[in-house]
């Protein structure tokens, strides 16, 4: 068949590229998508899979609303189900453990209101309508909410000695006091100004509250960053008169906001009332405001037309997007708010969490060239302390213009400051390459400056024997490429790191290679699953090795020119062995796809040795293949429909690993290389 041809029926056989991202990556974006897209997204994100279900739960019922008379939600209803348990009671008590926010409109029925307060433990945001009738009774069922930071409502019927008995006020940062400027109102307000960690508070009252008692809070209340004074239109003249206090943490808004809306905006992590506050408040008290006097703002706010210069530049830092904002508040359509903290005074969230930007930054770092990789090292120093393992993960010392890292070959100066960088981001390296004319002593400092590599070749003429020493410190050495005959070969035994070893590719073997006695060796190796061997040997060697090796996988013999082997080994019928050729492969390009973790010589080989042991090929008869290899024109039907679940797919030169590591198979499955495909 020709190559044409080959390559057309790879391609019509090559199943839909899918996405492969971390499974930890995958969650944060579901996580995401569900925390932004409210509710409704995330129950339908739920139906993917169990496991998406289980991690979008908490999400999709973090917020409760409870409206006598209305919808609400959850509908804990009989009949009314969001998700799948036992028994009704069994599924409430479940998803009120998820609850985090909590609106209450029981009309004037007080058990409709204190059943889900008792329900919702984990409450950390409780908004109660209709209070008019609550009493001290309600106390106890706030006090076991532990976690409750924010508390809005009538809280009229609330006494002075409730606001010293009760430690829920003394949790609280948020106070929503609705109605609360009736009798005996100095003694209330005065137990509200000594809660140690009340930070915003909202008067929301049918009457102006007086601007005595205004100052009054803002000078008694050392924790206080706002005081929000809120009315739903235009007042007497009494609610001028609070124009007068000229502190930038009096805040007086006018708004249209229906405020259970506002709320749910809130609890949906959207501009609602408090962080609207906070923003005015902060530009107010840095002069961001062409008018920064103090006056009622009405809500919606055109920013941009009341900002000055510098207040614009502030604004043009919030990096408005659009699902974190209240639509109404955008006064320039091109612009929308995301939550950020400005010097703490707008407590707001990021576009991403912080851990799914370092998940995506250092999953393009696995995939990107060295060169992407110090781009990404650019964007900030916590993405660069991030990168720069990944960066530093593989060193290549070959030829001068081809090495990374570069360091100076000079290694007689003590104070050389590449010798010192080389101390530095020596650690980093697990995969070492090094080829060339380079000195034992080069090649020695740089394995010892390298303490945790893990793939080590050593493709040099310098005698291993002199390497071997600066080795020893290898403890998790496990891949090794190196010409041995300069050593004897009972050192594979005596020698800690060699005897260690998983894989070991032999370039060059102590002895004449022709003696089983010195090959022998590699039978006490516990830990040997994998041999390349590169010069020809007996046929009884290669049979033996097959056979006394405890834990050989794969055996590999290498041809790199047509005759080289004059026939060993096509006569062996153990699958584990494969015999190619490498006349068309380019080694060192090879090394490093594997160090990268995409398909190389070893991954290559352990994918046709499993193929043949379980019958895949169309000929299972042992004989010479080399790269690439046209699989599908090669597997029978059962070995295509294999090959179809390794995802065997990659567009041309991409770097996406594709293969991942399955139990019931006898080799590690990694990504393949485009050639491959042909």
């Amino acid at each position: 068949m020709s190559d044409a041809a080959s390559e057309s029926v790879q391609t019509a056989d090559t199943p839909r590229e899918t996405p492969n991202l971390p499974v930890e990556l995958l969650y944060s974006i579901f996580e995401l998508a569900g925390a932004t897209g409210g509710v409704k997204v995330a129950l339908k994100l739920s139906m993917v899979s169990r496991a998406v279900r289980d991690l979008l739960r908490p999400i999709a019922f973090s917020v409760f609303t409870q409206v006598d008379g209305s919808p609400s939600f959850p509908d804990f209803r009989l009949g009314a189900r969001h998700d799948r348990f036992s028994s009704d009671e069994e599924y409430m008590e479940s998803l009120c453990t998820h609850a985090r926010h909590l609106l209450i409109d029981g009309g004037y029925d007080g058990q409709k209101t204190m059943n889900p307060i008792c329900r919702c433990e984990n409450v950390t945001d409780l908004w109660i309508f209709h209070l008019l009738y609550a009493t001290s009774a309600f106390l106890p069922a706030l006090e076991r909410l532990k976690n409750l930071k924010r508390l809005c409502g009538n809280l009229d019927r609330f006494q002075e000695v409730d606001f010293e008995k009760w430690q829920v006020f003394e949790r609280l940062e948020y106070i929503g006091a609705c109605d609360f400027l009736c009798h005996d109102w100095k003694s209330r307000w005065t137990c509200i100004a000594s809660m140690p960690n009340l930070t915003h508070l909202m008067i929301n009252s049918s009457s102006s509250p007086s601007t005595g008692l205004v100052r009054t809070l803002l000078l008694n209340c050392p924790t206080l960053k706002v005081i929000l004074v809120e009315r739903s239109g235009p007042g007497c003249s009494d609610w001028l008169r609070l124009e007068r206090v000229e502190d930038a943490r009096l805040v007086l808004v006018e708004t249209s906001v229906h405020c259970q809306k506002d709320w749910a905006n809130g609890a949906e992590g959207k501009l609602d009332i408090w962080a609207f506050a906070d923003l005015v408040s902060f530009a107010r008290s840095r002069k961001l405001f062409i008018d920064n006097t103090q006056r009622w703002i009405h809500r919606p706010l055109s920013w941009i037309e009341h900002l000055n210069d510098d207040g614009k530049e502030w604004f043009s830092t919030l990096h408005y997007v659009s699902y974190f904002i209240l639509a109404l508040d955008s006064g320039n359509a091109g612009l929308q708010m995301s939550a950020i903290d400005i010097n703490d005074a707008v407590p707001m969230r990021t576009i991403l969490p912080p851990e799914l930007q370092f998940l995506i930054f250092e999953h393009a770092a696995s995939m990107g060239t060295p060169k992407d990789k110090v781009n990404f090292m650019q964007v900030s120093r916590a993405v660069h302390d991030l990168i720069k393992p990944a960066l530093y993960r593989i060193f290549k010392q070959v030829s001068k213009s081809r090495s990374f890292p570069k360091f100076d070959d000079d290694v007689s100066g003590a104070s050389s400051p590449n010798r010192q960088s080389l101390a530095a981001l020596g650690p980093y390296a697990r995969h070492l390459i090094m080829a060339g004319p380079r000195s034992a002593a080069r090649i020695s400092q740089l394995i010892s400056s390298c303490p945790n590599t893990e793939n080590l070749a050593i493709w040099s003429s310098s005698p291993f024997s002199q390497i071997l020493p600066s080795l020893e410190g290898l403890d998790g050495l496990k891949k090794l490429s190196a010409d041995f005959s300069s050593i004897p070969s009972t050192e594979f035994t005596t020698s800690k790191v060699l005897n260690g070893l998983t894989h070991l590719d032999v370039i060059g073997f102590p002895g004449d290679g022709f003696s089983w006695d010195e090959w022998s060796v590699l039978t006490h190796m516990p830990y040997l699953t994998n041999i390349m061997i590169n010069d020809p040997i007996d046929t009884s060697i290669v049979e033996n090795l097959l056979r006394e090796c405890p834990a050989l996988r794969v055996l590999i013999l290498l041809d790199d020119s047509a005759g080289k082997w004059a026939g060993i080994g096509t006569d062996i019928k153990d699958a584990r062995l494969v015999l190619l050729d490498i006349t068309r492969l380019r080694v060192l390009e090879d090394w490093v796809n594997g160090a990268e973790g995409k398909l190389d010589t070893w991954a290559f080989a352990g994918l046709v040795a499993f193929a043949r042991q379980q019958s895949f090929f169309r000929n299972n008869s042992q004989q010479w293949v080399s790269r690439p290899f046209p699989w599908n024109n090669l597997l029978n039907e059962d070995g295509k429909r294999w090959f179809s679940t390794l995802g065997y797919m990659e567009p041309a030169n991409s770097t996406r690993p594709v293969f991942q590591e399955r139990a019931d198979e006898v080799i590690p499955l990694l990504e393949v290389d485009t050639a491959d495909q042909e």
